[in-house]
């Protein structure tokens, strides 16, 4: 195993982030960015929603 100085290591990780983002359209990108907020705001929501149920409610 060769040993990759902390520098060549960022570059790495650069080039990897430039490559995903040409890959993706910005359209996409946006998208991609609603959709996880969306997922977030549900998971968010049931949780609140969840804890404000009395002890043995179900629905």
């Amino acid at each position: 195993m060769s040993h990759i100085s902390a520098f060549e290591k960022l570059d790495l990780e650069l080039i990897k982030r430039e490559k995903m983002h040409k890959e993706f359209s910005f359209a996409d990108q946006i998208r991609a960015a609603k959709n996880k907020r969306m997922e977030l705001t549900m998971e968010a929501s049931s949780s609140v929603h969840a804890a404000n149920k009395k002890p043995g409610e179900y629905a």
